[in-house]
């Protein structure tokens, strides 16, 4: 699977608008058109990228090869990202800029790119 930059910016988005929770007090999180492995395998991406805070919630019953993981909040570093791709206009941007969501690039490097791109949409020097 393909890490899809969109769907970093929808769980982000999703828990900072406090989504309902499930009976063991996990965020509920369901991005339109998304499974829950889609989910769970962004999850583990965002959390060894320091985006958010998460628990590996796999039990004997999941299927072998789909570890589950579940968030709990963003870091510090995930609002950072999100306070940048918030601006609709300034996300299309950098996306465009990279190659679409599926691009090759490091997230501190499209965080960067964020950054420049809403500096110059504010009109500040870089």
């Amino acid at each position: 699977m393909r890490r899809d930059l969109n769907l970093f910016r929808e769980i982000l988005l999703a828990l900072e608008g406090d989504p309902p929770r499930d009976a063991r007090g996990w965020p509920t999180l369901a991005p339109a058109g998304r499974t829950e492995w889609e989910i769970s395998y962004h999850v583990k991406l965002m959390h060894e990228a320091r985006l958010l805070h998460a628990k590996e919630t796999t039990s004997q019953d999941t299927p072998i090869g789909e570890e589950r993981w579940q968030a709990t909040h963003p870091t510090s570093q995930g609002h950072d990202f999100l306070d940048a791709a918030r601006d609709a206009t300034v996300w299309k941007k950098a996306l465009a800029k990279v190659g679409g969501a599926f691009a090759s690039v490091a997230i501190p490097v499209f965080v960067d790119l964020l950054v420049q791109l809403g500096r110059e949409q504010l009109g500040l020097p870089r």
